[in-house]
């Protein structure tokens, strides 16, 4: 984490990405963070093969584990991780963030992940400007009705319509995600991904983007809410994304 940022106040949600094979283990895993105060989220990526970069999953260490939404041309596969929120400021949430680390690793989980996001409304954005690796990620929660074929296929489309605008210094593509516990609610996460450098320069302002966003996502289906996070520890960002 830079120094300019450890004293940024603010509340802070702290993410732990592991590998698990599912079975006994999520059950597990799930009883783990009920024992340490940590809530365990389940959360399905499809990745689209257009954008598949070669052995992604093999370099991050994620294994095939569902057959749920799988269709042609897709690869889904469930992150599991821990959440933890507080409030102060981000050198504390870093301390938090390695003690629950190491904690997993003693437990023998394997981390793939460490992550720090700030819920945007309670920080100073102005304390971030020149950071590199800070990005804005921003959340369209669209209620897509049901998981059918076509319903996917045009949540996907919408989905790179609105990732031309993720502004990123890695060129990444941030495919669709699902929360695997609100699953019978049919919630499907679109994902604006912009990194505060490249933002600056660009002449469209975050508001603008996920307004526009937005408009078109409503002329299919009804979006539910927005969740504007500033991430600003991610110490693997290829996890949740692709390679154009």
């Amino acid at each position: 984490m830079d120094t300019a940022l450890r004293d940024l106040r603010g509340t802070f949600e702290l993410h732990n990405t592991i590998v698990l094979n599912g079975g006994d283990d999520v059950s597990k895993f799930i009883e783990f963070c009920h024992q340490n105060k940590l809530k365990p989220i389940q959360v399905l990526i499809l990745y689209n093969e257009n954008y598949l970069s070669k052995n992604h999953f093999e370099k991050l260490g994620v294994k095939r584990n569902t057959d749920k939404l799988f269709y042609k041309g897709y690869e889904p596969v469930i992150l599991y991780q821990t959440a933890k929120y507080m409030v102060g400021c981000a050198k504390d949430a870093l301390v938090e963030l390695i003690r629950i680390t190491e904690l997993l690793q003693k437990s023998q989980y394997y981390v793939i992940r460490e992550k720090i996001e700030a819920v945007r409304s309670t920080i100073n954005l102005e304390n971030l400007k020149g950071l590199k690796e800070c990005y804005h990620e921003t959340h369209i929660v669209v209620d897509c009705g049901d998981y059918t074929e076509s319903n996917i296929h045009v949540l996907d489309k919408l989905n790179k319509i609105v990732n031309q605008f993720n502004i990123s210094l890695n060129n990444l593509y941030v495919p669709l995600s699902f929360n695997i516990k609100k699953y019978e609610e049919n919630q499907v996460f679109i994902t604006l991904r912009n990194y505060l450098v490249d933002l600056e320069e660009n002449d469209l302002v975050l508001e603008e983007i996920i307004d526009k966003s937005k408009k078109w996502i409503q002329e299919k289906f009804t979006v539910i809410k927005t969740i504007n996070e500033t991430v600003i520890y991610d110490s693997n960002s290829y996890v949740d994304s692709q390679a154009f």
